[in-house]
């Protein structure tokens, strides 16, 4: 009767260890829905370029403004990894912009992971450098 006793505690011991276990790992789950502000890349300032980029969680689609052109593509979240693919952007010539526009769709490329830092998301490449800085609207 002992052992069937300690066996129970054991199994209850375990499960309450294994839910708490699973509940911290849903918290991890990032969300990127809504529209932001590029406000620098590569710690370049860009805030006063009206640098857009929207997220839609519910399709995995990202679209926005990268100075002359629109963008879109398609991305992937798994906990905080964050990977673009597919991006496509329109074919407008605008030399005053092109520079800042060809680090914007480059950028997406290196990125590889997302975090929050304040009331900022950083798109961050290898090791903790923030590649894109962004400030939701």
């Amino acid at each position: 009767m002992k052992f069937l006793s300690l066996i129970l505690c054991i199994t209850i011991l375990l499960t309450c260890c294994n839910s708490t276990k699973n509940s911290k790992q849903k918290d991890t789950n990032y969300t990127l829905q809504g529209e932001y502000d590029i406000i620098s890349i590569n710690s370049t300032p860009l805030s006063n370029k009206q640098l857009t980029i929207n997220f839609n969680d519910s399709q995995k689609t990202v679209s926005g403004y990268s100075g002359c052109n629109t963008f879109t593509g398609n991305y992937t979240i798994n906990e905080n990894t964050l990977h673009f693919s597919k991006i496509a952007y329109t074919k407008k010539f605008c030399p005053e912009a092109i520079k800042i526009e060809e680090k914007v769709i480059k950028t997406f490329s290196f990125i590889e992971t997302v975090n929050y830092k304040n009331k900022q998301v950083l798109l961050q490449g290898k090791g903790d450098n923030a590649l894109m800085t962004l400030e939701k609207k």
